[in-house]
């Protein structure tokens, strides 16, 4: 199953391909170019982190002022597919948001809903 590869359906105006099993690159950006405070880095960082092993393995990330970097692999689900990154990305940016505006006592979106990611050459 290694040789897995597939498209996900979604509106987005870069192109994007998964394939399973190999690294992704993601870079996704705050909806406004306000940097974060460092407390609220804090925050977005350990979530990103604490949900690693439930649908991606993370091998590296780190929380900049106004986006965010990731390193990670799909896992698979029961049928074996890999996780879809749209829905990985989905939970990250709902839950760190959530906590974010709890933190800074805003509300709305908290990040742009293009990302950027590249699939790593083995």
């Amino acid at each position: 199953m290694s040789s897995l590869s597939h498209n996900y359906n979604y509106h987005r105006r870069l192109p994007h391909h998964q394939k399973a099993d190999r690294v992704i690159f993601v870079t996704f950006r705050k909806l406004n170019r306000e940097p974060f405070a460092a407390h609220a880095r804090d925050v977005i960082l350990q979530h990103l982190v604490r949900d690693d092993g439930e649908r991606f393995k993370l091998h590296a990330t780190v929380a900049m002022p106004d986006h965010v970097h990731m390193l990670l692999t799909p896992m698979r689900d029961q049928e074996g597919w890999p996780y879809a990154l749209p829905e990985i990305l989905k939970l990250i940016k709902g839950v760190s948001a959530r906590s974010v505006n709890k933190l800074l006592g805003g509300s709305g979106p908290v990040w742009q809903d293009e990302s950027f990611d590249h699939v790593l050459p083995q």
